[in-house]
């Protein structure tokens, strides 16, 4: 017995260790082989019930939900510790018989009181497997006494549907996995051009020098999609 507690405990100890990631590293949360793990979060009049069904892979998660009095709301939420890098993005695989209620992802720190989101309101769930993609621009601080807004680390997610039309449906989600992505480019080196013709004092780099003065007796060539025609502006 005291071996079989220790195993645990060490299980345990694992699962709370915030993950580390490398660059071009994608990772599989979780594979939903078992529903262990993954915890009930509704309101008052939602019925839920969670079973493991066939996947992309193997086994999926599959949550039925049943608003019974028309509104509320009801998901299932997990514990996964990950210090999250400067850019990144969580991709999961979806596939719903549901009315277009809302669906919520959310990313909740150790406390619970602070969330980030994804809140697509009024969504049109797919009917086949759909690979969904999250990056670090589309979340989004939903509430929280918390003063600095930025997701720096994630302790639990969530998916949740919330009552938009009501009704009942069941959602399937698979191979949920996260993955740390360069830093996005903020600043992109001036396109090349190559005129069709010249004009003294008047190269066609001077359209890129950020000088917005005007010029006086000299046309400047103007950009039409990849071609460059004279125009009758004076630079």
């Amino acid at each position: 017995m005291s071996s079989i507690r220790f195993r645990i405990v060490v299980i345990t100890v694992f699962l709370l260790l915030p993950i580390k990631f490398t660059f071009a590293q994608s990772i599989q949360l979780d594979g939903f082989e078992t529903k262990g793990g993954w915890e009930f979060i509704k309101s008052d009049g939602v019925d839920l019930r969670l079973a493991s069904k066939k996947g992309i892979e193997g086994q999926a998660v599959q949550l039925d939900y049943d608003f019974t009095k028309g509104t509320g709301y009801g998901g299932i939420q997990k514990w996964f510790a990950i210090d999250l890098p400067e850019n990144y993005e969580f991709t999961f695989w979806i596939k719903a018989e549901s009315p277009a209620n809302n669906f919520e992802i959310k990313f909740i720190d150790s406390s619970g009181d602070n969330v980030w989101w994804v809140n697509n309101r009024n969504y049109d769930f797919p009917q086949e497997w759909t690979k969904i993609r999250i990056k670090k621009r589309h979340i989004s601080f939903a509430w929280g006494p918390t003063e600095s807004r930025e997701l720096k680390r994630v302790d639990r997610i969530e998916f949740t549907v919330a009552s938009f039309v009501g009704g009942k449906g069941t959602v399937w989600i698979d191979d949920l996995r996260f993955e740390p992505l360069k830093p996005e480019t903020e600043s992109y080196p001036l396109p090349l051009i190559n005129p069709s013709s010249t004009f003294k004092k008047c190269n066609a780099d001077k359209m890129l020098d950020g000088d917005l003065a005007i010029r006086s007796n000299h046309k400047v060539p103007r950009i039409i999609g990849k071609s460059i025609t004279d125009d009758k502006t004076h630079c």
